[in-house]
């Protein structure tokens, strides 16, 4: 075999596995992250007692939202070590957009982010991610 024909081959090879699943896929809709870093001054147990006070209420005005909720300590994060990281995941970007029109309307909803706010806590980063890729 000659070195063009392994050349060819290699890069068929690399396009069928990086490219071609995700132009299969391209309509179909992908999962989307939300995540929120927050500073909650040490006090984990009342920012996690929020947290489910919140799901409460997700669950209420979406029963059938299809959202995974996920919440972690960053703890190799230099001066962000100690910061709470949440994590929402929907399936896909108009599911995101949906439920944020929903919770966003609710005076409910809006009475536990002043609460969030009243406890001292304080968001450091916000940001929306849309899944390209997912390897198991």
């Amino acid at each position: 075999m000659s070195k063009f024909s392994k050349s060819i081959i290699a890069a068929f090879v690399v396009w069928s596995i990086a490219v071609m699943p995700l132009a299969v896929s391209a309509a179909e809709p992908k999962p989307v992250i939300d995540v929120t870093y927050v500073n909650v001054n040490g006090d984990v147990k009342g920012f996690m007692q929020l947290i489910a006070k919140g799901r409460a209420i997700g669950k209420k005005l979406r029963p059938d939202g299809n959202v995974k909720l996920s919440v972690y300590m960053a703890s190799k994060a230099g001066a962000f070590s100690g910061t709470v990281v949440v994590v929402v995941e929907h399936p896909s970007h108009s599911a995101w957009a949906e439920a944020q029109q929903v919770v966003g309307a609710s005076p409910e909803w809006r009475t536990l982010m002043g609460e969030f706010g009243a406890k001292g806590y304080k968001m450091v980063s916000s940001g929306l991610s849309v899944e390209i890729a997912r390897f198991e």
